[in-house]
């Protein structure tokens, strides 16, 4: 899995990217499918907006958005709410199939 780190507008340490790599690779759980993700960090009026755009074949982009005071809590909501979103959606892929036709016959 690939991911990619942007930060607008500021500065984060190598602290901070090392932890929100090790988070988005955490995200390959919900959905082992996961080929990139991609993460956007950027100050709107001394707001942080973090932004998760997790790729995954077949599927449009998921997108989750989280803002908050600092940037590690943006990261830390953005984080759930991008588990929510592949747990939701690969949920919705492997329980809806159908029984096989050799169970159903006797």
């Amino acid at each position: 899995m690939d991911v990619q780190i942007t930060i607008r507008r500021g500065r984060a340490g190598e602290g901070f990217r090392a932890l929100a790599e090790e988070k988005a690779r955490k995200l390959e759980k919900y959905e082992p499918r996961l080929i990139r993700v991609e993460l956007l960090f950027e100050r709107d009026g001394g707001r942080s907006v973090g932004e998760v755009r997790a790729m995954v074949p077949g599927l449009p982009a998921l997108v989750s958005k989280a803002e908050a005071e600092s940037r590690r809590t943006a990261l830390d909501r953005v984080m759930q709410k991008a588990a929510r979103q592949l747990r939701k959606e690969r949920s919705r892929r492997v329980e809806h199939k159908a029984l096989p036709v050799t169970g159903l016959v006797e």
